[in-house]
């Protein structure tokens, strides 16, 4: 009985010593999982904005990017409130990701009307981070320009 206990208490001392430490949660390495946009650029073309952004970072991590676009009326200086969201996938015939350059076209803009976009994106290795890149003009295109 006397070896059982002592067996007991030694396995019980072995258990409590494995959970005592410094226990952190674990960090990203920012390389590998998360990404950024930079050099983010759009042009209009009649009813399509064409918008290429070089990536800094894994651009293995995309999940999803999303264009946000707003008809501000107006309002160039308000806070940006986006009326719409569209989303890409990866293999999305709209969007083309090669090496660090990123490409994707809406064509659902009414001409005559100006916009504000931004591109944002999510990653795959951390769910719930998104990345913002800046709110951009889009100018109305008018069909009959003047010389």
């Amino acid at each position: 009985m006397r070896n059982f206990l002592l067996a007991a208490m030694m396995v019980i001392l072995l258990a409590s010593s494995i959970s005592c430490g410094n226990k952190k949660w674990p960090r990203p390495n920012l390389e590998e999982e998360t990404f950024s946009f930079a050099k983010v650029q759009g042009r209009r073309q009649g009813k399509c904005l064409l918008v290429n952004a070089d990536v800094q970072g894994n651009i293995g991590a995309v999940r999803a990017l999303f264009l946000q676009i707003e008809a501000p009326d107006g309002c160039l200086d308000c806070p940006f409130s986006p009326d719409q969201r569209i989303e890409y996938l990866p293999g999305d015939p709209q969007l083309l990701l090669k090496d660090s350059i990123l490409s994707l076209s809406y064509c659902g803009l009414d001409p005559d009307r100006q916009y504000r976009w931004r591109l944002t994106g999510a990653t795959r290795l951390r769910p719930g981070d998104t990345v913002a890149g800046p709110v951009m003009p889009a100018s109305a295109v008018s069909s009959n320009p003047k010389e």
